[in-house]
């Protein structure tokens, strides 16, 4: 059948493109499982791992794609998330811990963290609510616990992230991770740059945005050493920079939002331009071996993406 709207073919993508990211997925549990036992020797438990989770990212496009019932309309998707989240600043909602209580999040992990930051320096500001990421189809439940440290020149976020929807389904079923708790440390310098470091290495696959230098860390690193981390990465930013920037103390919450706010805004106006590769970023999260309806999807996420920016 055509596509009425001339954006392309219109047919429906089968449930048969997730069929050998699952298979993928499952040999791969099941040689861990064989290992965990003593069946198997040797050491490739690694690659055991890296089968789980390379079919369950190929599975999680493929299910994308099949549940909104074509390449294009999966794209549609991906492109209309890209714009929310990336609209420009973020809109917060403070929040107190009834919010983490009423959407299923782990206290004990905010108390864990608020208690090991306070024993690093920082102080606890507020709770909020990104807005946005309510509002996508990820359906994202989260509240953000926002710190400073003692000198005010490092903000910190500690966050337990759930999903609703299809999302939430792959979490529930083992196709992405169920527990989603994450610490980061953002340092803004004073040329308008910002050093970041986190526990979240999965958001490492997103590409890199001018004007900020990441690292990402192992999920599991304790609070102390990804503050070490944080503060060597700071001084080597600096360092290269031949010393001529500092960075920016903040004494408030609301100082902490609008340092929050330029950082955002160095997102959203990369991923809003032409520069950036939206058909890339797909693939990337994908792993790069995709099947075909994938692959339709990532450039039609770009064509999408080339008309708005108006760079098609």
């Amino acid at each position: 059948m055509d596509n009425k709207n001339g954006s392309g073919s219109g047919r429906s993508v089968g449930a048969g493109s997730m069929v050998w990211p699952l298979l993928l997925m499952g040999l791969g549990i099941v040689r861990v499982v064989l290992h965990h036992r003593g069946v198997l020797h040797g050491s490739g438990s690694a690659w055991d791992w890296v089968m789980i989770v390379a079919g369950g990212l190929f599975a999680l496009l493929g299910l994308v794609a099949w549940r909104v019932g074509s390449p294009q309309r999966g794209a549609k998707k991906i492109d209309e998330l890209n714009q929310s989240v990336y609209s420009g600043v973020h809109h917060r909602r403070i929040v107190d811990e009834s919010t983490i209580r009423v959407y299923g999040l782990d206290m004990e992990f905010y108390v864990q963290k608020s208690e090991e930051l306070g024993q690093l320096g920082f102080r606890w500001l507020k709770d909020i609510v990104i807005v946005e990421l309510e509002q996508n189809w990820m359906r994202c439940r989260s509240v953000i616990r926002t710190f400073l440290s003692g000198d005010g020149t490092t903000m910190s976020g500690v966050y337990h992230a759930r999903f609703g929807g299809l999302v939430g389904l792959l979490s529930k079923i083992g196709l992405l991770p169920r527990k989603i708790k994450v610490t980061d440390f953002e340092t803004e310098l004073s040329d308008r740059t910002f050093v970041t470091t986190s526990d979240a290495p999965m958001a490492g696959k997103s590409s890199e945005f001018p004007g900020i230098s990441r690292l990402f860390l192992p999920v599991g690193i304790s609070s102390s050493e990804l503050w070490a981390a944080h503060c060597e990465h700071v001084r080597e930013e600096i360092e290269q920079k031949g010393r001529t920037v500092m960075p920016v103390i903040l004494r408030t919450f609301e100082e902490l939002c609008a340092s929050q706010d330029r950082l955002q805004l160095l997102k959203s106006r990369h991923r809003n331009s032409a520069a950036f590769d939206a058909g890339a970023e797909v693939m990337r999260h994908g792993g790069g071996a995709m099947t075909p309806d994938q692959m339709e999807m990532a450039d039609e996420v770009a064509r999408l993406h080339r008309e708005r920016t108006g760079k098609g």
